[in-house]
This record gives C-alpha cells, structure tokens and sequence, in this order.
C-alpha cells in the first residue's frame, strides 16, 4: 500500500517516508456436501453443497471441481471456493449407477418340439439377449415352465443381469393322411390304414391315436 502521511508535533519532522506491507489474509469458509448416489438417467448430475460464512451482504462465491457428471460410474470430487476474497473446499463422492435395460422378455408361447432358439427375444441397442442355456435347448413337453434369459450389455450405462421366462409349450399340429378307408366284405376284420406326417417327415410310429374302430359287417363308419 502507499506510504501514510504522519503528522508530528512541532519538535519532530519525518526523515524518510516509510512504507508498510498488510497482508489479508482470505477468509476461510464452510462448505458442507454430501456423497450422493443416483442411477443413471441420461441427465448430468453433480454434489449438491451449502457454503457458510461469508460477510454480511456478500453472496456465496463460485467453486471449482465440481464438474457436471453423465455416464455411470464413481466420482471423489474436491469441490473447492474460486475467490480472491475466501478459501476453503469439501471432499465428497458422486455415485450414478448402471441400471437395466427397459426391452426384457415376457411371457412366451412355443410348440412341441421346439428348442428355445424358436422364441424371439427383444432387441436393444444397448446389448444383446440371449438363453442362459443355449439356442438348442428343447421346450420340453407340453406345459408350463421357466428359462433364463441373460442380457449381456455392450453400453458402460447398463448392467448385465437376468431374466426368468415362462415358456408355454403347446401341441404339436400334424398331418393325418388316409391311405385306405374302403373295404368288400370278406368276413374279415378291418380298420383304416393311415400315416401321419410333420411335415416330410412320417412320424406314425411315434404317435397314437383314438377312434380307429375295427369293423367286420357292411357299415359306413365316421
């Protein structure tokens, strides 16, 4: 600062100007924040914070190192005061999460015979669905049950987790094909001959079936 001017009595005068340095020292205030944990939004996010303790009729000065976050992760942050005039900084950590994806299985219906890679599983542009036990797993018989279905993600924002599916399994249509229906009597014993097929394949081996009546006399059966 500038040299002040001193005035003397009479029976002294100033030899030499004299100069003083101050030193002011920044003022230290409070700054309280907490750890904050989210889950991923989409959304920038930072460390809420209060700072306390300036001077009457001064607002709270800017900080520095509290940058805004996006993507999932954890972020220690030292969130500290940018002014001339006050000093002081807080740690604290920001948490966003990595959540799932909204585009999950529901409920499915399959046919007999089917292996698991029939069943179409949702698409997302964040990873990719798959069975836990493999495309070439069978259904099962007819009924009701459970599969897993496992997302696995390509994205830093979506967790890799896993989804119980219930598979109904229904029947299996086939093609019955009547070889013979038309006998003359000849006193003997006779029932219709017929193969039935999935398609190319003949399966009449594999299955049975009702209603095929033996008849003898002249009749016309349905």
């Amino acid at each position: 600062i500038g040299a002040p001017e001193f005035v003397l009595n009479k029976n002294y005068e100033v030899i030499k100007d004299q100069y003083f340095v101050v030193n002011v020292a920044k003022k230290e205030l409070t700054i309280t924040a907490s750890d904050i944990t989210l889950d991923y939004d989409g959304l920038e996010h930072t460390i809420p914070y209060i700072i306390t303790g300036m001077v009457e009729g001064e607002t709270a000065p800017s900080v520095i190192g509290n940058d805004p976050e996006i993507n999932a992760g954890t972020y220690e942050k030292t969130i500290t005061i940018d002014s001339k005039n006050y000093c002081g900084s807080v740690e604290a950590k920001l948490v966003i999460n990595k959540i799932e994806v909204s585009e999950k299985p529901t409920a499915m219906v399959a046919v007999y015979q089917d292996t698991l890679g029939y069943l179409v599983l949702p698409i997302s542009e964040f990873g990719n669905w798959s069975w836990k036990d493999g495309d070439n797993t069978p259904v099962g018989v007819v009924g009701t049950r459970d599969f897993i279905a496992v997302f696995t993600s390509t994205n830093e924002n979506y967790k890799d987790f896993e989804v119980k599916v219930s598979v109904t399994v229904e029947k299996k249509q086939v093609e019955i094909i009547v070889l013979e229906n038309q006998f003359q009597y000849d006193g003997q014993a006779h029932t219709i001959t017929f193969k039935v097929m999935d398609g190319e394949i003949d399966i009449t081996s594999l299955v049975e079936v009702t209603g095929n009546v033996t008849r003898t006399n002249v009749s016309t059966t349905e």
